[in-house]
């Protein structure tokens, strides 16, 4: 089981071992990463879409009440993955 608790290890995730890397949530996903990273989306945001992605990968998904690491927001979701 992977638990991704930050924007940084969810860009990194979707971009080095995600399972069917062509479908349009999986776009969404990386570009949310991206825009977050650079200060214009909420960790929410990211969040909706990475787990929207992860649905489309076929990917469950378990969702658990965390803090980002990165601190941009204060309460998000930790998700561990089973593939």
């Amino acid at each position: 089981m992977t638990f991704i608790s930050s924007v940084e290890e969810a860009a990194e995730e979707l971009l080095t071992d995600w399972p069917g890397d062509e479908g349009d949530r999986f776009y969404e996903a990386v570009k949310a990463c991206f825009h977050c990273l650079q200060g214009q989306l909420g960790t929410e945001i990211v969040r909706q879409a990475f787990v929207q992605a992860a649905v489309e990968a076929g990917i469950s998904v378990e969702l658990e009440t965390g803090q980002l690491t990165n601190g941009l927001e204060t309460e998000t979701s930790r998700v561990p993955m089973n593939r």
